[in-house]
């Protein structure tokens, strides 16, 4: 159990490998490099998390009034509304985990060519490595 990474099911995922076997591959590659843990997913991880639940806050809000006075059933508002937000919530806590697997996804693949010595996309090794190209301007006067 010592193997298990938080990128393991990632691993297995793009390589189709077993998962025990992908949790030992993918804890010797994320150990190799200098990114260890996500420095700025948890602000990024709260931001998005308070976001869905304003959302779902709102669409709640929204649901009991058009219950209540539109529909004009009174009674049902409480619960429609608790099922509105509880279901945008949801579906907003959903867009956000899908981010944050896409990142993992992205930050896994980089290790696996940092691994091979292939460099399939240059900007993503940028990125995780801190440097930057100069940009060309590619318009045409």
């Amino acid at each position: 159990m010592a193997s298990l990474s938080n990128y393991a099911l990632v691993y297995a995922g793009i390589t189709g490998e077993p998962f025990f076997q992908s949790a030992r591959r993918a804890k010797a590659l994320t150990a190799s490099r200098a990114l260890r843990h996500k420095p700025g997913y948890t602000l990024l991880t709260i931001l998005l998390l308070l976001t869905a639940f304003a959302i779902g806050l709102l669409a709640a809000m929204a649901t009991y009034i058009f219950t209540a006075f539109t529909l004009k059933s009174p009674a049902s508002a409480p619960f429609a509304s608790f099922i509105g937000g509880t279901v945008t919530f949801l579906v907003g806590w959903f867009c956000m985990s899908l981010v944050d697997d896409v990142a993992d996804s992205l930050y896994m693949c980089y290790c696996i060519d940092i691994d091979v010595g292939a460099t399939h996309r240059p900007e993503v090794f940028d990125v995780f490595e801190g440097t930057q190209r100069p940009q060309v301007n590619q318009s045409q006067a």
